[in-house]
């Protein structure tokens, strides 16, 4: 079962995903689609899970043309502040490509009361990530 994270995650087995790595006695990797059901304290795995593909930033549609990621270190310092284990934020990040760059928002699952915490910051977060999506009829 992976450790460290916020989630407790049941039913998981490192034999049925790729790309994970190991070294001094840990294992870690992915990010993977993981489909399973979730009781309000963990999520037990239903399916295999898959890979993800990478992030992809599109610096013709980024929040912010012609900046570099310096220019969100308020943003970014103001975040910190934010209470991430009660409101499930798990990082904040600046892709940069091309001269663009945008704030992207990692977070357990997606709730009106995470998006009311970052309200404030909405000029500047250009994409959000969520690890656990609801899935209806799975």
């Amino acid at each position: 079962m992976p450790g460290g994270g916020e989630v407790a995650v049941e039913n998981w087995s490192w034999d049925n995903v790729s790309g994970e790595r190991n070294a001094n006695g840990h294992i870690w990797g992915g990010p993977w689609h993981i489909i399973g059901i979730w009781d309000g304290t963990q999520l037990t795995v239903t399916r295999i899970p898959l890979p993800v593909p990478e992030i992809e930033f599109n610096p013709a549609t980024a929040a912010t043309p012609g900046c570099n990621s310096d220019g969100f270190t308020e943003t970014r310092s103001r975040i910190s502040e934010l209470d991430f284990r009660s409101i499930g934020l798990l990082s904040d990040n600046v892709l940069a490509s091309d001269g663009a760059c945008g704030l992207v928002i990692s977070a357990i699952v997606d709730s009106a009361e995470l998006r009311e915490q970052l309200a404030p910051f909405a000029d500047d977060i250009e994409q959000y990530q969520f690890l656990l999506k609801p899935v209806s009829g799975a």
